[in-house]
């Protein structure tokens, strides 16, 4: 689920407890849980009141030496401004997971969403585009980064990605 996406991914890129995530408050309570369920901590942004997407001099305001990452969220078929969301993932250092489960297929200046971040998070449940269920995917250009997210959702086993026999990190049965 996308949900289960953005858990993985979040422990995949090595968020500890006492991280701080920021996405924006009006969206499904499964971001903020899955940031929960990951050991870190969800920041709200408010929403801009032209895009009721995020709105980013509040963004800017709540970044603190704790803030790793930030989620857009692609919502109902419409992208987030990713040029902005680079701009300030790069100026505080920050990754980006892409939240586009609702918005599979959607462009961003030509280019499909989930290309711009560290990850592009897809879900097919019930309420989604395309619907399966359940069920998603994540999308990642780092080859490392996509190895740790394969044994993260076989219970951690790191026997096929790494040919060891053994398990370092807290995961699931995400297949």
């Amino acid at each position: 689920s996308g949900g289960m996406a953005i858990q993985m991914s979040l422990r995949a890129l090595g968020f500890k407890y006492g991280d701080e995530v920021i996405h924006q408050v009006d969206t499904c309570v499964a971001n903020s849980f899955a940031i929960l369920n990951a050991g870190v901590t969800p920041i709200f942004s408010d929403i801009s009141l032209e895009t009721f997407k995020l709105n980013f001099d509040d963004v800017e305001n709540l970044v603190t030496e704790r803030t790793k990452a930030i989620i857009p969220i692609h919502m109902w078929g419409n992208s987030e401004n990713m040029d902005k969301v680079i701009e300030i993932a790069d100026k505080y250092k920050l990754k980006i997971i892409e939240d586009c489960c609702l918005a599979i297929g959607a462009t961003y200046n030509g280019k499909k969403v989930g290309q711009f971040g560290d990850v592009g998070i897809f879900s097919f449940g019930a309420t989604k585009p395309i619907q399966a269920g359940e069920g998603g995917f994540i999308v990642t250009n780092d080859d490392e980064l996509a190895k740790k997210l394969r044994t993260i959702r076989n219970w951690g086993d790191k026997s096929h990605e790494y040919g060891i026999r053994d398990q370092e990190i807290l995961s699931w049965n995400g297949r």
